[in-house]
């Protein structure tokens, strides 16, 4: 007997982003797809990495290999990279680098 996965909604990945926020930044906030992560949420390079691996864990995705997740400016950005990841389940290929890069976009 085979089982479907639950599909990753939207709400989903903004509910866990307001929990590890909160985790992370140590402010209370409910967030909105288009706040801006460094502008309005002052992510920095380590809060990103905090962040990045959190959701990695949450939703059993492969951010810091993937290059769309390097490219993201706002909430909204990023949980489409998650869904999108998570609805195909295939494997991003890593980058050539020696580590991963983290740089979140103003």
């Amino acid at each position: 007997m085979t089982t479907s996965a639950v599909p990753v909604t939207e709400a989903d990945v903004m509910s866990a982003l307001d929990a590890i926020f909160l985790e992370i930044k140590r402010v209370r906030r409910e967030l909105r797809p288009e706040d801006h992560l460094v502008q309005d949420l002052d992510i920095d390079s380590l809060a990103a990495l905090e962040l990045l691996i959190a959701l990695e864990a949450r939703f059993r995705v492969n951010l810091l290999n993937d290059p769309r997740a390097s490219t993201v400016a706002t909430v909204g950005e990023l949980v489409d990279v998650i869904c999108r990841q998570a609805a195909s389940r295939e494997p991003v290929a890593p980058r050539a680098s020696a580590g991963p890069e983290i740089a979140i976009h103003p």
